[in-house]
Parts: C-alpha cells; sequence; structure tokens
C-alpha cells in the first residue's frame, strides 16, 4: 500500500523533526525551526501523492496520522515566530510527536507488507533509516544558518553533526547485522549481476559506507569553527545519503532486501 516515494519523503521529514528537537529555540532562534517545520510540511505534502485515495478506508489511523501531523506543522510553522520563545519551545513538542504518531501507524502495514513476524524489525529500519536523512539534512541547514545568525554558538553545529555520525554508525551496524542473518540470500543477489545488484553495491557505498566517514569530516571540521567547510561537506553527505537510503528503501519494499 506504501509507497517508495511516499516512504522516503515521509520518512525524510520525520527524521529532519526527530533531529531538530536536539536543538533548543533559544539556542538557534525561532527562525529555524520554522525553516525546518515548513520544510517538513512540505515535504509530508508532497508524500500525500503516494497515499492511496483508499487509505481512508483500509488505514484509518495512518490516513489521520499523517494528516494530523501535517496540519499541525503548519500551524506551528506559522505562528511560532509570534510567540515567546519559552511558548514556541513548549509547543514545538507536538510536532515531534504527532511525527512518532505516524511512524507507529505505518509501521504495521510496512510488516505486512513484507511478510514480517513483528513491526520491530520494520520500524526499527525506518527509524533508522529517516534519522539518518533529517539528520544530515537539519545539520546542513544549522550550517547554513551560520549566514543568518553569526553569532550562533559552534555547539549547535557539534551537535548535529555528532547526532549525524552516531546515527551513521548505527545504520551501518544495523544493515550490517542483518546482511550477515540473511547472508545466503545477498549473495545470490549479488551472483546475477543484474540491475538491482548494481543498486545494492550503490547502496552500500553512497549511504551506508560512506555517510560515516563523511560526518566525522563534518564534526572534525565544525570543531575548528570552519562552519562554511562543514557545511560544504555536508551538500556532498546529504546527496549520498539521501540518494543511498531511497535506493536502499526500493530495495527493501520492492525486492525485500531488508538492511
Amino acid at each position: 500500500m506504501v509507497s517508495v516515494f511516499y516512504v522516503g519523503l515521509m520518512g525524510l521529514s520525520l527524521g529532519a523533526v526527530l533531529s531538530l528537537s536536539l536543538l533548543r529555540i533559544r539556542q538557534t532562534g525561532v527562525g529555524l525551526f520554522v525553516l525546518v517545520s515548513l520544510c517538513g510540511a512540505g515535504l509530508v505534502l508532497l508524500g500525500t501523492a503516494g497515499l492511496p485515495p483508499q487509505a481512508r478506508t483500509i488505514a484509518p489511523s495512518l490516513w489521520v496520522a499523517h494528516w494530523a501531523w501535517l496540519i499541525l506543522t503548519l500551524i506551528w510553522g506559522g505562528t511560532a515566530w509570534l510567540l515567546p520563545t519559552r511558548w514556541a519551545q513548549t509547543l514545538w513538542w507536538p510536532v515531534p510527536l504527532a511525527a512518532l504518531g505516524w511512524w507507529m501507524a505505518v509501521v504495521a502495514y510496512l510488516s505486512d507488507a513484507l511478510g514480517l513476524p513483528t513491526g520491530l524489525v520494520g520500524g526499527g529500519t525506518l527509524l533508522l533509516t529517516a534519522l539518518l536523512m533529517g539528520s544530515v539534512s537539519t545539520a546542513m541547514v544549522v550550517g547554513h544558518w551560520y549566514l543568518v545568525n553569526p553569532g550562533l554558538s559552534i555547539r549547535a553545529l557539534e551537535q548535529m553533526s555528532l547526532a549525524y555520525l552516531g546515527i551513521a554508525l548505527a545504520r551501518l551496524a544495523w544493515a550490517v547485522g542483518w546482511t550477515f542473518h540473511d547472508w545466503d540470500r545477498y549473495r545470490d543477489f549479488l551472483a546475477g549481476w543484474s540491475l538491482d545488484a548494481v543498486f545494492l553495491l550503490q547502496r552500500w557505498g553512497f549511504s551506508l559506507l560512506l555517510s560515516p566517514v563523511l560526518a566525522w569530516m563534518v564534526y572534525r571540521t565544525a570543531k575548528i569553527r570552519s562552519t562554511q567547510s562543514a557545511t560544504g561537506i555536508l551538500y556532498a553527505a546529504m546527496v549520498v545519503t539521501i540518494i543511498g537510503e531511497f535506493v536502499g528503501l526500493y530495495l527493501w519494499l520492492h525486492r525485500g532486501l531488508l538492511q
């Protein structure tokens, strides 16, 4: 029922919202939160095109969670700049909670589609994929924010780059674990040298192996307070990470190759 297009866009938005929650509005200013929130809402709105009309009847919880998240994000993004910092921060938390509500709603349908015995496996894969895409995207926006707010503490970029690094390592470990768990299938998959095998090699090279390296480079660059260099690295990191994770979603949802 759910497509790569839908899960990918919604996952990117989910990860960005959850990653942004590592920061505080008083630390960065409300503008950064509003920008990421509205960008997330845009991704959810685009994802609506991938949500089948019949979802309203066959997946009512997913339908409600999708639209509740979109409406709440738009309302918060449109009004937060009018609020005092304290209230804006307090009212922010329902946004990531709504995003997690969508994640919980979609997990069941991912599990059923793959024939998995439990939603834990599919849910963990989706959450790590979302956090990896979202953390690098939010870190890239934070890097640009130093142009808007030159007095912003370097701590914000350090926090986001560390989050990206930790999630990239966790994502790699998760993929390695599932590869060894299902090694015979992976070996047969690569032996045929089909187009999907090329996709698999691209996915490993783009997202899984390169992401931790780029994340470490970003963190070390942030430590020496070179925000422009860190942002440049984040450009490359965001491209390879998002492309790699979308390829991974295709191999997972259409080829049943969990990683």
